[in-house]
């Protein structure tokens, strides 16, 4: 029974990390997907089950009809440049979490864990602690909040565990090729010159495979007392975002040439507090920001050097 999950969102980015995780700790991964080849490299995993669905027809029927523990939500659309703050996008996307908390109440999961956004928090003045009052500017950033709030409550009320990770700056191999990491070491590597903004900013980012592995303890630890769900997942390695620019191109030993606005900043900057789900779960990181890049840029077949 404990070792049974569902996750919707698998073959995302961060979702086939999150399989994997759970796949080689064990678990029978019940995934919800539209298209199973997009896992096939998990078909060795004996513990691999397939729901080929559309997130939006989901329903509890068509589950195997085996006892579940705990319901990981990462599906949702509209995290692109072009639908960021497009409601009607992120609107479809709230109503569709509703329906998978519902789902998970109905097939009797102990917990329920969705993944949130630093977008939730807005621009602060101060640093990204789990119980800061929210300022989302973005309409996926006020939708996430939105299901944080409503999910909140629900499971409250029925009696389920309800874990929402706020994740920051996810990267690793397989990232969106859009993202200011994939495209500095695609950019670096081919000795391409880049156009960045300010970037002096405080930033965070967090290795991906650090990032799953905490989602995976929180669904194996026992809830903090009187506990409002929320855990910020990040690095402890926060600094001016110049640095980690400055940082990949030094590993790609590059030639190109790097052009950085003067515009003022818009307040934006990332300073989490992850002291919760270090306490809770005695979580840590194992992969550092450099030891992230050269994994990227092997990944991409570039060559390394120091």
């Amino acid at each position: 029974m404990d070792r049974n999950v569902i996750i919707t969102g698998a073959t995302g980015f961060i979702g086939r990390y999150l399989t994997e995780e759970l796949l080689r700790n064990g678990y029978q991964v019940y995934a919800v997907v539209r298209n199973p080849e997009k896992l096939k490299q998990f078909h060795k995993y004996s513990g691999l089950h397939f729901i080929v669905k559309d997130l939006a027809d989901l329903c509890a029927d068509d589950m195997p009809d085996v006892e579940y523990k705990t319901f990981y939500h990462l599906g949702w659309g509209g995290v692109n440049r072009e639908e960021i703050d497009k409601e009607s996008v992120h609107e479809i996307s709230l109503h569709n979490s509703i329906k998978c908390l519902e789902i998970a109440h109905k097939l009797g999961c102990d917990c329920f864990i969705s993944t949130g956004s630093k977008a939730e928090y807005g621009i602060q003045d101060h640093a990204q602690e789990e119980n800061a009052l929210c300022k989302p500017e973005s309409a996926y950033g006020k939708a996430k909040l939105s299901f944080y709030e409503y999910a909140h409550a629900y499971c409250k009320t029925v009696g389920m565990q309800f874990y929402h990770a706020r994740l920051f700056s996810v990267i690793g191999v397989g990232d969106h090729p859009w993202s200011l990491v994939s495209t500095a070491c695609r950019k670096f590597a081919a000795g391409e010159e880049m156009h960045f903004g300010p970037c002096t900013q405080l930033w965070n980012f967090t290795a991906v495979e650090d990032a799953v592995k905490g989602l995976r303890l929180l669904a194996e630890c026992e809830p903090m007392s009187d506990d409002h769900g929320i855990y910020n997942i990040a690095g402890k390695d926060t600094r001016i975002l110049r640095d980690f620019v400055n940082e990949i191109h030094r590993i790609c030993n590059s030639q190109s040439v790097m052009c950085f606005s003067q515009e003022p900043m818009n307040g934006d900057f990332m300073n989490p507090s992850t002291e919760r789900i270090r306490t809770l779960t005695g979580w840590k990181e194992d992969y550092t920001f450099e030891e992230s890049i050269r994994r990227i840029l092997k990944a991409n077949g570039d060559k390394e050097t120091t």
